[in-house]
Parts: structure tokens; C-alpha cells; sequence
């Protein structure tokens, strides 16, 4: 093939988002183009024309069959318009408020189910979810958000349970700065400059492990209960962060912003 007959590429941007979570910042490395609607291309903006249709027919199939494995399905048929229906009418539920409750039924639905991989497809939205959820409470808008708060209440609950039902504790490895690592070089220790603590440094292990739980569970959400209701919610999704599509990235900054 000659030279000029190379085909151009799609325009590519790399943008760099720095996102914030539980006291920790990563910078995303978020890289968007003109052919993938999946890991949309924000730059152009969506609303919900065109995308109300995606929406009702996922629900009118959904309530065609209560089986996990054809619920699945129904997702995969149309996945990537789905998702971006979903985060549009997040973002726009006041145009289509009777919409967004039917959603939310629905998302509550898949919620509770034994099925991981539609747990997780509810996970992708739970930094919008939250964000509408807290932002209505702080208006003293609880009874317009009660079908979020139940579906994030119905995700809670499968979340902080393992695969037989126990409450799961998930375990930290924190490092310690005593060794080096690829983020940065310890303290020179000259012969003079031992000191006690510094050997009991040095002997120490390589990571001390901190484990986070065994959460309860919760019938009820209440102001005193509310903030582990996010936490949980947000460390089940910090867990699955380098797995998640690069729209669900571009939502998470925006609700933490």
C-alpha cells in the first residue's frame, strides 16, 4: 500500500482527570475518539432525544422475563446506548421524571440479584445515583430520591455480603515508607543514624494489612447510617475501577466535582 493511501486515523485526545476518592487521587488517563460510543466521546453533548427509545424498550423487555440469564442478555443486546441513556437521563431526570423512576425500579431489580455481572452493571451508576441521592437530601428532598435510596440501599445489602452470605471483610495492604518503592527513594540510613526506631523500621514487614468491615446490614438509611451507605457502596467501586468503561470515569469525576 502506498504511502498516500494510508487510511487517517480517527482524531484522538488524552485527557488527564485526577479523581479523588476516600482521601487518595489517581490521575485517569481518559483517551477519547469519533468511533466509539461505548466509552462515549463527551466532547459533543447528549441529551435524551433520541435515547428515550433505547430506555423503554430495555424496560418493556425486562418486564417480559424475570430470568437472570435473559436479563443479562438484554443488557449485551444494546449495552452501549443503554449505559449512555442512562447517564443522560441521570443528568436530565427532571425532563423525564416518570422515565427515570421506571429506571430506577428497574435498576433496583437487578440489584438484588445473585447475579454479579448485574450488580455490577447497576455499579456503574452508583456515583450518579449517589450524587443525586445526597444533593436531594441536602435540599430536604428525601421523599423525591426514596426509589434511589432503595435501590442503593438493595446494593448495600448484596455488597457487603460474600458468596456464602457472611459479611465480607476486605483486606488493605498498606505499604511502608521505610523501603523504597517506584514512587520514591526512604531516608538515607547512615551508620550513625540507627537508631532503635529505625531498625524496628527496617524489620518490620513489607505492608502492614488493615482490614475494612464486617459492615452490617441495613433495613432502614438514616442520617447517622447514611455515610457507610456510600462508603460501602463506593468501595465496591473503587474495586472494580480498572475494569469500568471510560464514561463511567468521566461521571464519577463529574459527580465528585
Amino acid at each position: 500500500m502506498a504511502v498516500h493511501d494510508v487510511p487517517k486515523s480517527p482524531p484522538i485526545r488524552i485527557e488527564y482527570l485526577q479523581v479523588s476518592i476516600w482521601q487518595t487521587t489517581w490521575e485517569v488517563e481518559v483517551t477519547l475518539n469519533d468511533t466509539n460510543i461505548g466509552n462515549s466521546d463527551l466532547r459533543v453533548p447528549v441529551t435524551m432525544d433520541g435515547l428515550v427509545g433505547v430506555l423503554e424498550d430495555w424496560l418493556g423487555d425486562c418486564d417480559c422475563s424475570d430470568d437472570t440469564k435473559q436479563l443479562y442478555e438484554y443488557l449485551q443486546s444494546d449495552h452501549d446506548r443503554l449505559v449512555l441513556a442512562i447517564y443522560t437521563l441521570c443528568d436530565e431526570r427532571s425532563r423525564c421524571p416518570d422515565l427515570f423512576e421506571s429506571v430506577v425500579k428497574q435498576l433496583f431489580t437487578l440489584a438484588r440479584s445473585q447475579d454479579e455481572r448485574l450488580r455490577e452493571f447497576v455499579l456503574l451508576f452508583a456515583p450518579s445515583l449517589l450524587y443525586i441521592y445526597l444533593s436531594s437530601i441536602s435540599f430536604g428532598d428525601k421523599k423525591g430520591v426514596g426509589s434511589v435510596e432503595v435501590a442503593l440501599l438493595a446494593l448495600y445489602n448484596m455488597e457487603v455480603l460474600d458468596e456464602q452470605g457472611q459479611p465480607r471483610i476486605t483486606p488493605f495492604r498498606l505499604p511502608t515508607l521505610a523501603r523504597q518503592s517506584v514512587f520514591h527513594e526512604p531516608a538515607s540510613l547512615a551508620p550513625a543514624s540507627f537508631t532503635v526506631d529505625s531498625l524496628q523500621r527496617l524489620e518490620a514487614g513489607d505492608a502492614e494489612t488493615v482490614r475494612w468491615g464486617p459492615p452490617t446490614q441495613m433495613t432502614t438509611v438514616t442520617a447517622a447510617t447514611r455515610h457507610h451507605l456510600a462508603t460501602a457502596i463506593m468501595v465496591a467501586f473503587n474495586a472494580r475501577l480498572a475494569t469500568l468503561p471510560k464514561i463511567a470515569l468521566m461521571h464519577l469525576c463529574k459527580a465528585a466535582s
